[in-house]
Parts: structure tokens; C-alpha cells; sequence
């Protein structure tokens, strides 16, 4: 019978030995949350309960136990105190680095991009000049789906013509540095085109001089009284201003039946 006691007793004391000495151990824990923020302790252990205090990112705190439940309990004086277990670790964690704010990107000044705009104009058509024989070039889009403008001037501000899809032909008549003036040969109409949406053609176009014909009337345009552009018309013919500049006009030779041929003409 004492044997027996004997092995119980001893049973015992190593069934007591096994049993977790960290159930109700006090120990050292860190705050951390994924964005450095602090972290609220609450009076019970629940979002609801009332926030007694905030630690901060890094802060040591002493842990009485966990509740088993997503909760643990600090050791807080006389007061009880919870805060969540998944923001505790048991290492001191890394400062959290905070990216720089982006640089705002500053809004476009509409104002100085158009002054800019009409100085580019302005020295498109001071360079405009006559192709010494007209040519042919197709019109080049930058994508197979898109088109390209066929303006009144040397200039994206300028009012779009129409629009030309890729492989459109035009006789190019004049040039400035970036901008072909040309003419549509299916409706005469005289406009401009960035170049480099075109490819010239190898095809020569013949030049047919009218004869002589004293009944031709005068056609004649001023500017501000300080120049004028005169030319000879052929009967049902008009001279039309396109673009009447400071010191350039840009006209056009054409017959109230838009299907009869029209010819452009331009001040030195």
C-alpha cells in the first residue's frame, strides 16, 4: 500500500512539472502594426471597450497572459488592460519607413501653351515658302486606325480642314519648316499637313499655262490698306481671302462650282 502511494505521489509531481509555466507567466512583449501607428488598450478585451490609452510603434509592454481569444491582458497597476495579440511580437521591430509624399505634378499653364502655340504659327508662315515644282506625298498616320488633320494653317490651333486616313494622296504646292501646304486633288481644296505624317511619291505632275486672254477681269485683295494682291480671273471666277495676315495674304482662285479646279495664291 505505501508503494503504491509512493507511485502516485510521484505521478503527481511529474504531471505538475509538464504543465505550462507560461499559461499565467508575466512576459516582455512589442507593439507592432503594419502602418507604425500606435496602439489602443482597451479596458476588456473587445473593439468595444473603452480605450484607456494609446502605445505607441516599438513600445515594450509586460503581458499577464493571453485570453486564448485574440486578446491579451497587460500588466497594468491595479487596472485591467487589453490589447489585441496580433500586433504583439516578441523582438523589437524595425522602424517602419514612410514614403516621401509625390511630387505634385503641376497643372499645365493653358495660357503660356497657346502664346507658345501662336508663336510657332507665326514663324511657320514666315517661313512659308513655294515648292519649286508641286509633288504628290500619301499621307502617313502614326497608326493604322488613325487619321490625320488637314488644317487652314501651320498649326495644330488652327481649324481642322478635315481628316486623312492613311495612303491619301495630296499635291503639296508650298512648304513652311514642319508643314506641307497642299491641295486635294478630289475637291481642290488648298489646306496644310504636318509632314512628317506624310511620305512624298515619286510621280511628276504636269503644268498646263492658259493661253492669253485679254477679257480676263482683275481680282484684287488689300490689307489694311498697305499692300494688295492683284491677279488676272478667268470668266466665273472670284478671289477669295483664306488667311489675310499683318503682312501676308493667303488666297484662293475658285469658281462658285465647287467641282471647276481652284488655284491658291499668296503676297511675297
Amino acid at each position: 500500500m505505501k508503494r503504491l502511494l509512493s507511485l502516485v505521489l510521484i505521478a503527481l509531481m511529474m504531471v505538475g512539472l509538464f504543465v505550462p509555466l507560461t499559461a499565467n507567466a508575466i512576459y516582455e512583449m512589442y507593439i507592432y502594426t503594419p502602418n507604425g501607428g500606435s496602439l489602443n488598450v482597451r479596458n476588456e478585451p473587445s473593439s468595444q471597450g473603452k480605450i484607456i490609452q494609446r502605445l505607441p510603434y516599438g513600445e515594450k509592454v509586460a503581458v499577464d497572459h493571453d485570453l486564448g481569444n485574440g486578446w491579451a491582458e497587460l500588466v497594468w497597476g491595479n487596472d485591467q488592460a487589453f490589447v489585441q495579440t496580433r500586433y504583439l511580437v516578441p523582438t523589437k521591430p524595425a522602424p517602419v519607413v514612410t514614403p516621401s509624399p509625390a511630387t505634385p505634378t503641376p497643372k499645365p499653364d493653358k495660357a503660356a501653351e497657346q502664346k507658345q502655340e501662336q508663336e510657332k504659327l507665326a514663324n511657320e508662315i514666315k517661313s512659308e515658302k513655294n515648292v519649286a515644282e508641286p509633288f504628290y506625298v500619301a499621307v502617313r498616320a502614326p497608326r493604322a486606325s488613325s487619321t490625320v488633320n488637314f488644317r487652314v494653317g501651320p498649326s495644330k490651333i488652327t481649324a481642322r480642314i478635315s481628316a486623312f486616313s492613311d495612303g491619301k494622296e495630296l499635291i503639296v504646292e508650298g512648304e513652311t519648316n514642319k508643314w506641307y501646304r497642299a491641295r486635294d486633288p478630289e475637291n481642290n481644296t488648298v489646306g496644310y499637313i504636318f509632314k512628317e505624317y506624310t511620305v512624298k511619291l515619286n510621280r511628276t505632275i504636269a503644268v498646263v499655262v492658259p493661253a492669253a486672254d485679254t477679257d480676263q477681269k482683275l481680282g484684287t485683295l488689300t490689307v489694311n490698306g498697305a499692300f494688295d494682291l492683284t491677279c488676272r480671273l478667268p470668266a466665273d471666277y472670284k478671289l477669295q481671302a483664306v488667311n489675310i495676315h499683318v503682312d501676308k495674304i493667303v488666297a484662293s482662285v475658285l469658281s462658285d462650282d465647287m467641282t471647276r479646279p481652284q488655284m491658291p495664291m499668296w503676297s511675297a
